[in-house]
C-alpha cells in the first residue's frame, strides 16, 4: 500500500548513486518522482531498485535535452541532485537560475561535504564520509583496523535527512511562495550520530573508541553480541538484576543450566564487577548451546531481550515483516520478493511497489505526462 501525503507533488530526480533514495522515500510518500538519466546510462538491477516507483524518462540534458528539462523543472516543486557543487550551474541548472522560472521551487542537494567548506568539492564514498565523520574510528575491535560499517548506512541517513528537509522546505515555499535550497552534507549526517563521543571528548578529553562485540549505553561497556549454537545473538541489558538478566536466568533454569547468582539482589545501575563476572561466562555457555528459533520463542514469551542476528535469508521468511505486509512477492525480472512502503498511515491505496524498466526517451512534456500517468512506473 502507499501513502498520498505527498499526492500532487512533482518532483524531478537527478541523483547519482549516493541520492538515490531519497527520491525512494518521497515516492513512497506519494509524490509523483519523475526520474532524469541521460540516454545510454547504466540501468542494472541496483539502478532499478534505488528507482522503485519513480517514473524513468532520459533526457540529453548535456545536448539539445536542456530546454526540455528546464521546463520539467519549471513545472515541479522540487529538484533532487548529489552532484559535486557547480556541477549544475554548469549545466545552467543552478538554484537561483531555476528560481527565476519557479521562484517556489525548492533544491535538495545531496554530497558528500556540503555545498560550501574547504571540501566541498572533493569526491567521497560511503567509505570516504565514514572516515571524515569520526564514524569509521569507532567501529571494530581496539587492537585491528576500523571496519566499515555494512552498506551504505551514511548515505542512506543522508538521504532520509534529504526527504525530510525537503519537506520542510515544501511546506514553507507553500506558505510564503519561497522557495530555498537544501543542502545535505553526508559528513554531517554521519558525525551528528555520533555526537556524543564529541561532547565526551571535549568534557574529560576521553576517546569513546572501539569496542568490538561490546556495547555502551553509559554505564560503561558490556557485552553486546554472543555466540549460539548456529549463529549469533544480540543481548546487551544484561547486568545482574535487570529484567532481562532475570529472564535469561529463568530461561537456563528451565533447561537445567546453573545460575552462579541465583538468589543475589543486585542492582543493575551499579553492576557488581564480581557478579558481572560470574554471571557473564554462565550466559554465554548457556546461549552457545540454543537454536536461533528458541531465541525468538523466548523473546516472544518471557521477554528475554536476546534476539538472533538476522541475516538476509532470515528476512525473507521473518514473521514480522510478514505479518506488516512489508515484504510482498512480485512477479516479472528482478527480485521476487520487494520490501513495501516503510511509511504506513491509516490513508494509503492498494498500490504495491514497482521496480521501473529501463528510462523512457522523450521529447516534450507531453511524453513525460502520459509516462506518469500510466498505470505502472516505467
Amino acid at each position: 500500500m502507499k501513502s498520498t501525503l505527498l499526492e500532487s507533488v512533482r518532483i524531478v530526480d537527478l541523483t547519482t548513486r549516493e541520492g538515490w533514495d531519497c527520491g525512494r522515500f518521497l515516492a513512497s510518500l506519494g509524490a509523483e518522482v519523475i526520474r532524469v538519466d541521460l540516454p545510454g546510462a547504466d540501468t542494472g538491477e541496483d539502478w532499478s531498485i534505488g528507482q522503485a516507483d519513480k517514473h524513468c524518462v532520459a533526457i540529453d540534458y548535456e545536448g539539445d535535452g536542456l530546454p526540455l528539462l528546464r521546463e520539467l523543472i519549471a513545472g515541479s516543486a522540487m529538484v533532487i541532485e548529489s552532484f559535486t557543487p557547480g556541477h549544475m550551474d554548469e549545466l545552467g541548472l543552478g538554484h537561483e537560475a531555476l528560481l527565476a522560472a519557479n521562484p517556489r521551487l525548492v533544491t535538495v542537494s545531496i554530497t558528500p561535504f556540503g555545498q560550501t567548506g574547504p571540501y566541498a568539492n572533493l569526491l567521497g564514498s560511503e567509505l570516504v564520509v565514514s572516515a571524515m565523520s569520526g564514524s569509521l574510528s569507532m567501529s571494530g575491535y581496539p587492537d585491528r583496523a576500523p571496519v566499515k560499517e555494512a552498506g551504505d548506512a551514511l548515505f542512506y541517513h543522508a538521504a532520509m535527512v534529504a526527504a525530510a528537509g525537503g519537506m520542510a522546505a515544501l511546506r514553507h515555499a507553500r506558505l510564503t511562495g519561497e522557495g530555498q535550497q537544501v543542502d545535505v552534507s553526508a559528513q554531517e549526517v554521519a558525525q551528528i550520530r555520533n555526537t556524543i563521543s564529541s561532547m565526551q571528548y571535549q568534557f574529560d578529553k576521553n576517546e569513546r573508541g572501539r569496542i568490538g562485540i561490546m556495547m555502551d549505553s553509559g554505564r560503561g561497556p558490556t557485552r553486546g553480541i554472543w555466540d549460539l549454537k548456529e549463529g549469533h545473538a544480540v543481548a546487551s541489558l544484561m547486568a545482574p538484576g535487570s529484567p532481562g538478566q532475570k529472564a535469561a536466568a529463568m530461561w537456563m533454569k528451565e533447561e537445567g543450566f546453573p545460575n552462579p547468582i541465583e538468589g543475589v539482589e543486585a542492582n543493575p545501575f551499579r553492576p557488581d564487577p564480581e557478579l558481572v563476572a560470574k554471571w557473564l561466562p554462565a550466559l554465554s555457555d548457556f546461549l552457545e548451546t540454543r537454536e536461533r528459533e528458541e531465541v525468538i520463542e523466548k523473546a516472544l514469551t518471557i521477554d528475554t531481550g536476546i534476539l538472533p542476528v538476522n541475516e538476509p535469508r532470515h528476512l525473507l521468511d521473518d514473521e514480522h515483516l510478514a505479518d506488516r505486509g512489508f515484504l510482498q512477492k512480485r512477479e516479472g525480472d528482478g527480485p521476487s520478493v520487494f520490501p513495501e512502503f516503510f511509511v504506513k498511515t491509516d490513508k494509503m491505496d492498494q498500490t504495491r511497489v514497482n521496480l521501473p524498466g529501463a528510462p523512457v526517451a522523450v521529447s516534450s512534456l507531453a511524453d513525460i505526462a502520459a509516462i506518469a500517468s500510466e498505470g505502472e512506473v516505467r
